[in-house]
């Protein structure tokens, strides 16, 4: 049987809250929201992106879509490992799932003339048919629980 992926799910939220969000040690500093600018919003942009549009992306943070912000393109050059900064360590996924995902998203037509992703995918270079062959394999994964239509987002545990 099969499944659709999460972004082809008819009941797919447009805007959801952040599940996992980053615990500042002060209260008033926490968000129930994306901010739209640390590495994990860039990183969950990124990965959706080859699903959503950026207008259902910039719905999901709150106006502004991460991959239409030039001043974060430093933070995608280096989940897609083309920056010689280091990788964030938490709550993102590794650089073939990012270069995977920016290579997707840029072959969307809608998204074709997206400056951010255009500077990415071509620096990525040689990198670029490895990370679509990596896209249609994890692709291809089975989906990690059974009943997955089952789960439902309960919000924010912040």
């Amino acid at each position: 049987m099969d499944r659709p992926t999460f972004c082809q799910r008819p009941a797919l939220p447009r805007s959801f809250p952040q599940l996992q969000p980053s615990i500042p040690p002060r209260p008033r500093q926490r968000l129930d929201d994306w901010c739209g600018i640390c590495d994990k919003c860039c990183f969950i942009d990124l990965v959706l992106a080859p699903f959503l549009s950026a207008q259902e992306l910039a719905v999901v943070f709150s106006g502004q879509e991460p991959l239409r912000d030039k001043s974060l393109v430093d933070r995608f050059r280096t989940l897609v490992g083309v920056s010689p900064d280091a990788k964030p360590w938490e709550c993102v996924g590794d650089v073939e799932e990012c270069q995977a995902a920016a290579v997707l998203a840029f072959e969307r037509p809608d998204r074709r003339g997206d400056p951010v992703l255009t500077m990415l995918v071509q620096e990525l270079g040689s990198v670029r048919d490895s990370a679509r062959r990596s896209a249609i394999r994890l692709l291809s994964l089975p989906v990690p629980y059974p009943d997955a239509d089952a789960v439902q987002p309960t919000g924010s545990l912040v």
